[in-house]
This record gives structure tokens, C-alpha cells and sequence, in this order.
């Protein structure tokens, strides 16, 4: 599975652009602007992507995390000073570059925002910097791991209650005191890189995992997720309770099942594999990218296109469009940077 990992990472990112390309058809996405032509099967098909695939993509950091400090003992995962470097360029130089020279202009040039107060609230106080949040929350979730992770390959027991306790704590504070700086959603998404820390460290785990066959994977998270739609519309009593502990087991089981399901295809499907291989080196820059450019096919073609076609719009062209430009951006050192890359 530790071979599978980068390409299940670019196919999850597709998926993200997927479900980003079929949002908007929900109605909900965009205060700014509605759709002509609502599709719901279409929001709800963008909502159940949304239920795993960056719940995976974590679950993934935390299994490489493992890995990476506990069995080949890199270097950069025992200095606390050296994480906070790479990590930011990693995670940090993209965002603020991004978010000052992409995300905030074309956001305004299409209309996206309306007032610089949402500038001050998304993206200087992090409360939603479009999908640059992802970068920002998973910064935070390598520095609690740095300090939770010498407790998490102890006592399973006490690692869980841990890992549950943060999540916790990311749901009181998301909802009292907000997403600032991302730092309450980084609490919730732990639970999900201990998760994946687990299963590297787990090898019974992981061989109980895979065992599991594909279909039984997509049959319960199908199932979770129809069910929690279901509760959320017409059930009012604990709502609040059941909501949060059904989104965690959706959250989980989505999670950790796309990263089976994702390795065992890469590893079965030889076209599943060659397209994963080919996208991993523009996963970044498609993250990075694609959203506005979804935002811009919006403006110019809402109500041209039944809702099917336009999505299939959004999907092609920010896909091909995040490609140009990254082919571009990585032919030099300094972009390569800007980016995130090495």
C-alpha cells in the first residue's frame, strides 16, 4: 500500500475537482450566484464525494507520517524546527502566494466576493480561504501529531481516546468559536491521520482492512451517508448528537475505505494506475488552481447548458487549464517554489 499512496493522493484530487464541478448544481455553493438549472442529483453527488475524499487525503498523510518518522526515522519528523520548515514551504508559501496573486483577484474580478471584509475574515483571520483551507488545516495537524504521536504508538486504547477527544474539541470550537486559522478543523481532521497512522503501524489492521471487499466498502458508506441525509432533513430530536457521531463514522469509514478501494484499483486496474501516475505530479497545482477556474466557466455558461453538460464543462476545462498553466510554472525554480514543489 506504501507504493500507492502519492497515486491514490492525485486520484482523490480529482475527485475533489469532481465534486468542486458538481456543487454548484446543489444551489448552495455560491451566495453570489444560483444555478438556472438546480440538479440535486448532482449536489448530492459532490456532498457524498465531499463526505471521503479529503478525509482520505489526510488519513494518507498520517499513514506516510508513520512511515516517515517511526520506520525510516527522516530526520525532518524528529526536529521540531526542521517540520516547521518543510511544512511550510510545503503547505504556507502556496497559500499566501495563492491566495494574494489567484484566489483574492480572480474572486473578485468573477464576482465571488462582494466586500473586503470577506478578504479580512477568509483569508487573514483563515476562516475559509476557498480550498487553500486544506493547506492551513493540515500544517496544524502535523504540529499536533509532532507532539501527540510519541503517545499514539502506546496504549491503543488511550491513543483512541486521545485522537476522539481532539475531535471533540474541533467540534465545540467550530462551532463556538469558528474556523480561524483553521485551527479547530485541523482538531476534527486528526482523528483521521491517527487513523491512517494506525494502519502503517498496524500491520494486522491493514491486512484486516484489505480483506474487505470493494463492494462492502461503497455499500455501508452509500448507506451512511443516505441515512444521515435522511436524519438530517426530517429528524429534529438529538439532532445535533447524532449528527456529529454520524458524520464521524461516515467520515471514518469513507476515509479509509476510498484509501483501500483507491490501492487495491491502482494496484488491479492497469488504466487506473497509468492515470494516476501520470496526474501525481500536477495534484498540488490542480488543488491549487482549480476552483476559481470552475468559478469562471460558471459565470460564462450558467443557464447555456443543461447541468450535466456544464459540471462535464467545469471538470474538463479546469482539469486542462490547471495542467497549462502548471506545466508553465514548473519549468522554473523559483514558481516550483511558489508552488509548494521541490
Amino acid at each position: 500500500m506504501l507504493n500507492s499512496c502519492s497515486m491514490a493522493k492525485s486520484l482523490l484530487m480529482i475527485l475533489v475537482v469532481l465534486g468542486h464541478s458538481c456543487l454548484f448544481f446543489g444551489g448552495s455553493w455560491l451566495s453570489s450566484f444560483s444555478p438556472v438549472f438546480v440538479n440535486r442529483q448532482l449536489g448530492y453527488l459532490a456532498m457524498w464525494l465531499n463526505s471521503f475524499h479529503i478525509y482520505a487525503f489526510v488519513l494518507i498523510s498520517g499513514y506516510l507520517f508513520y512511515y516517515l518518522k517511526y520506520e525510516i526515522s527522516n530526520l525532518k519528523y524528529h526536529n521540531f524546527r526542521l517540520l516547521i520548515i518543510t511544512k511550510s514551504k510545503r503547505l504556507l508559501v502556496p497559500l499566501i502566494v495563492f491566495s494574494v496573486l489567484w484566489v483574492i483577484p480572480l474572486s473578485f474580478a468573477l464576482g465571488v466576493f462582494n466586500e473586503n471584509t470577506d478578504v479580512i475574515r477568509k483569508f487573514l483571520l483563515g476562516s475559509s480561504p476557498s480550498q487553500l483551507w486544506f493547506l492551513l488545516m493540515l500544517f496544524w495537524v502535523f504540529i499536533l501529531a509532532y507532539f501527540l504521536s510519541s503517545l499514539w504508538i502506546k496504549n491503543i486504547f488511550f491513543a483512541i481516546l486521545i485522537a476522539v477527544f481532539f475531535y471533540c474539541v474541533g467540534i465545540v470550537g467550530c462551532s463556538i468559536v469558528g474556523t480561524y486559522f483553521q485551527f479547530f478543523p485541523a482538531c476534527i481532521y486528526l482523528l483521521l491521520f491517527f487513523i491512517g497512522f494506525k494502519i502503517r503501524q498496524e500491520e494486522r489492521l491493514q491486512i484486516l482492512l484489505l480483506k474487505i471487499p470493494i463492494l462492502v466498502y461503497l455499500f455501508v458508506d452509500v448507506s451512511l451517508f443516505l441515512t444521515l441525509s435522511f436524519l438530517n432533513q426530517h429528524v429534529f430530536y438529538l439532532k445535533s448528537f447524532l449528527m456529529s457521531l454520524g458524520n464521524m463514522l461516515l467520515h471514518v469509514w469513507g476515509g479509509v475505505g476510498a484509501f483501500i478501494v483507491l490501492s487495491k484499483m491502482i494496484q488491479k486496474v492497469s488504466i487506473i494506475r497509468a492515470i494516476a501516475k501520470r496526474m501525481q505530479k500536477y495534484s498540488m497545482s490542480i488543488y491549487l488552481l482549480h476552483q476559481q477556474i470552475i468559478y469562471a466557466v460558471i459565470v460564462v455558461a450558467n443557464g447555456c447548458l443543461c447541468s450535466y453538460a456544464h459540471a462535464f464543462l467545469n471538470f474538463v476545462v479546469s482539469i486542462a487549464l490547471s495542467i497549462v498553466i502548471s506545466e508553465i510554472l514548473m519549468k522554473f525554480r523559483f514558481s516550483r517554489f511558489l508552488m509548494g514543489e521541490k
